[in-house]
């Protein structure tokens, strides 16, 4: 009123409001803010199987099921009307909106009295639908309204389409009914509104405690309850057993003798990954081997330190950079599938590894293996040996000249640093002067990030997403798919994403908890490791639906606001700094191969993926190439 605007207040009642909550909308709404299935589960049989009868005089009617109506003085009826209330803000476009139990109030400021009743208007047009929605019902005789002005008038408001009533002006106490919760996105932002509100109980906040406590498996005992072994025969296996046995996509068990919990919901790693990095360590660190085998680098830091290297990394492939860096992506990838003949056989998995090791030589070491072949020779048997001491078993011994795989590895990791120390020596331009010029600390610090790009985890990645998009659009049934995506840019893209989602190169990764965390509705102690299982999380059923099929069409369809929930390369803080660069890599690669080539499997082929340490087929599938002509 200072400032010279109106407010215009109205005030809604329900009627009946906690006799009219639908049990089937409750539930729907309680999934969609991420309660885990068996908590969803529990509330189910909590509504179910309750009946009603009425008594007059000495007569008694039949009993009848109840499908509506919650408890007012019970601790869940209250829990289920909150959730059942908390979307209706997101109906409203003009108003802002205070929450109180089954009290809602819309105001609006405007400075221009005669737009006051336009966006009241429209806004109640929008409750009243959301309200016959979720069959609940506005309580005319108590809904009123307010005009906060220094001289107010009377206002019409339509609640229905043919309807217009008068609200009369009525006196408000604003600090009483200040909001006291808003609307919430997830389970554990209720627990929280819950807990800082003064609907709350001490009973409610227990309730909720609860809920969020029992996590689903067991840890089973040292040693002997261990599941390393089981886990890694048959990854994908064990994951979809230990889903349907704990009916959840989140749940606990002892891997590498230490306390998991494993999370395969699409929520729950979102969670992880956008919106609990301030109470998660990455986790990396506490694997010896890899830090050994790496040295300090940017995955293994996490806080102020991780800040400072991921910067300098973003100012390594900014997007002038990385245009740049894509001329020798070019001239590799040309030279190589160009050579591929008419009519030959290839083995897709072997052909993109040799593709995409030569690619990160000549991008990150300046070495062509035309002009250098016996030095590049060398530094990728060297990748080789210290690729096997990441899948061995980190005993590092030497016996009569003997030495384990992991020794072998660390000698490795010592001469490809010295390579990089040389190649960093010289003068060079591309990737390598781009390195020189950031803001690295040491040159060890520098050299141990070009050593994790060298390596063969960036060529295997690469060379994992280019074998599935190569082996799915060779199906006979996937033929205008690929027809189609050598016609449409857009589609193409929408191609590679689906191959993101159903074929993550790596199948998944770990965070540390610092502290006791919520992650979708489930209490995960403080010291526990929490694994993230990105490729069931990308077919998790409740987001992606056929979630096991190729449907590119999907993402201009049923999953076009979802195209962000592919958790490939991670997301929020500790996204990979290189994604933008890997998607342009495939994108050049594909589009080369669609524009040459039509290609087909040799029939009778096993298919069957292996997911450790890389996704790509058990077997060498071969592919027959044919050249489109010009």
């Amino acid at each position: 009123m200072e400032s010279g605007e109106l407010c215009d207040a109205v005030f809604l009642d329900l009627t009946e409001a906690f006799d009219t909550v639908d049990h089937k909308i409750s539930l729907s709404k309680l999934s969609a803010i991420g309660v885990s299935p068996s908590t969803l589960q529990w509330f189910k049989s909590y509504l179910s199987h309750c009946k009603q009868r009425t008594a007059c005089s000495d007569a008694m009617s039949d009993p009848l099921p109840m499908t509506f109506r919650v408890p007012q003085v019970s601790i869940l009826g209250r829990l289920l009307f909150l959730v059942d209330i908390n979307d209706l803000p997101l109906a409203i476009k003009n108003c802002k909106v205070t929450l109180y139990a089954d009290d809602t109030v819309l105001y609006y400021f405007v400075k221009e009295p005669h737009l006051l009743e336009e966006a009241l208007n429209d806004d109640l047009l929008q409750v009243a639908q959301w309200l016959q929605g979720n069959k609940l019902t506005l309580n005319l005789s108590k809904t009123k309204s307010m005009i906060i002005v220094r001289k107010s008038d009377m206002h019409s408001y339509n609640m229905r389409n043919n309807d217009t009533i008068k609200l009369p002006k009525i006196k408000y106490n604003w600090g009483k009914h200040r909001s006291r919760y808003h609307c919430f996105k997830d389970f554990n932002e209720l627990e929280r509104t819950v807990r800082n509100s003064s609907f709350k109980s001490c009973s409610l906040c227990n309730l909720l405690h609860v809920l969020m406590t029992s996590l689903p498996g067991s840890l089973g005992w040292r040693v002997t309850g261990d599941k390393t072994l089981e886990f890694a025969r048959n990854p994908a296996e064990f994951i979809q057993r230990n889903i349907r046995t704990c009916n959840s996509r989140v749940f606990q068990l002892r891997v590498l003798n230490k306390p998991h919990v494993l999370v395969a919901s699409n929520q729950g790693v979102k969670e992880i990954l956008e919106d609990k990095d301030g109470v998660l360590d990455m986790g990396y660190k506490d694997f010896g081997y890899m830090y050994s085998l790496y040295g300090d680098l940017v995955i293994f830091n996490s806080d102020d330190e991780a800040i400072r290297l991921r910067n300098i990394l973003h100012n390594v492939f900014r997007p002038e950079e990385v245009t740049h860096y894509m001329s020798d992506v070019e001239v590799v990838s040309s030279r190589l599938l160009n050579s591929i003949e008419d009519n030959d056989i290839v083995i897709p998995y072997k052909l993109f590894k040799q593709l995409t090791t030569e690619v990160c030589l000549r991008l990150f070491l300046g070495l062509e293996m035309e002009t250098a072949k016996r030095e590049a020779e060398s530094v990728v048997e060297l990748t080789i040996t210290h690729w096997h001491g990441l899948i061995s078993v980190p005993v590092n011994f030497n016996v009569y000249g003997y030495k384990s795989g992991y020794s072998k590895a660390m000698v490795a990791k010592n001469n490809l640093l010295t390579i990089i120390t040389k190649h960093l020596s010289e003068e060079k331009n591309g990737f390598i002067n781009v390195m020189r010029e950031s803001e690295f600390e040491s040159k060890t610090e520098m050299a141990n990030h070009i050593l994790l790009f060298v390596s063969a985890l960036v060529p295997k990645a690469l060379a994992s997403l280019m074998t599935s998009f190569c082996i799915e659009l060779a199906k006979p049934e996937n033929l205008e798919k690929r027809i189609k995506a050598a016609q449409d840019d857009r589609y193409l893209e929408n191609v590679l994403l689906e191959i993101k989602r159903m074929w993550p190169p790596f199948l998944g990764g770990r965070r540390l908890a610092k502290q006791e965390v919520i992650i979708d509705g489930y209490k995960v102690p403080a010291g526990h490791y929490v694994g993230i299982l990105t490729r069931a999380a990308n077919c998790d059923p409740k987001i992606f639906p056929e979630a096991e099929k190729f449907l590119p069409e999907r993402w201009d369809t049923c999953n076009q606001l979802d195209r962000d929930r592919v958790w490939t390369f991670g997301s929020g803080p500790r996204m990979c700094v290189g994604h933008k660069f890997i998607h342009k890599i495939i994108k050049l690669l594909a589009r080369h191969l669609l524009q040459s080539y039509e290609w087909e499997l040799v029939p009778g082929q096993d298919l069957t993926y292996k997911w450790l340490p890389v996704s790509r087929p058990k077997n060498d599938v071969q592919v027959v190439f044919t050249k489109i002509a010009l």
